[in-house]
């Protein structure tokens, strides 16, 4: 397996930007009113450009953990069409849990870190190779393009755990949340189905990814 590095440095730069602003467009309002549509581009594409060439030669930093992360994936239903899910989870856990591993978040994970996280080479990786690559760009990037943003936000985060195991908030189930609303929701006889649906879509979605799982783990 390679890193998210080594992909990074073999992955055709101009096809990733424009994947990636396909998936998130950039806003026009965070320009000012003179800038035009043609300068805009020009300077999120350049932004993006020098973010991806600044990753391939950023040093790597050695995970704390000494556990060997891998980015995955496998795939479910959404409106009537296979949609990639993308997972982060360490190979030791997929080999003793399976499809009952968690998938972690690494948005306040520092970019050094993330870029020595490895990427399976299942099908299905190799696959949407390109959108998991634009998923991770996404992710090391929101907190800015170089996390300038991160460590105010690690901060907040933190002060908000604390306050919520405090507090000890009373909890609304979904059902009770949706009696007290208006918004549309299923009747009784429709929850039947809508069971079903649920029941079917996580089969499949278990399905895929026990596959990828077990194509991971047979090549390791």
């Amino acid at each position: 397996m390679k890193t998210v590095q080594e992909h990074l440095k073999q992955a055709n730069i101009d096809n990733l930007i424009n994947a990636f602003y396909y998936k998130y467009p950039a806003k026009l309002d965070d320009f000012a009113d003179d800038v035009t549509i043609a300068q805009a581009k020009k300077y999120n594409y350049d932004s993006m450009y020098m973010f991806i060439e600044n990753l391939k030669k950023t040093p790597i930093t050695p995970n704390n953990d000494d556990k060997t992360w891998i980015f995955y994936v496998y795939h479910n239903i959404n409106d009537y069409m296979p949609e990639p899910i993308f997972n982060l989870t360490p190979l030791k856990e997929l080999k003793e849990l399976g499809s009952q591993a968690y998938s972690y978040a690494y948005e306040f994970t520092p970019q050094a870190e993330v870029l020595g996280y490895f990427i399976a080479e299942n099908k299905l990786t190799t696959y949407y190779l390109e959108d998991l690559l634009v998923e991770i760009l996404y992710e090391m990037s929101f907190f800015g393009l170089k996390q300038e943003e991160l460590p105010v936000e690690k901060t907040k985060l933190d002060e908000q755990i604390k306050e919520f195991k405090a507090t000890n908030p009373n909890q609304l189930s979904v059902d009770d949340f949706l009696e007290n609303t208006k918004l549309d929701h299923f009747t009784a006889e429709e929850k039947v189905y809508e069971k079903q649906a649920f029941d079917a879509k996580m089969t499949l979605g278990e399905l895929s990814m026990k596959r990828a799982i077990k194509e991971i783990c047979k090549n390791k």
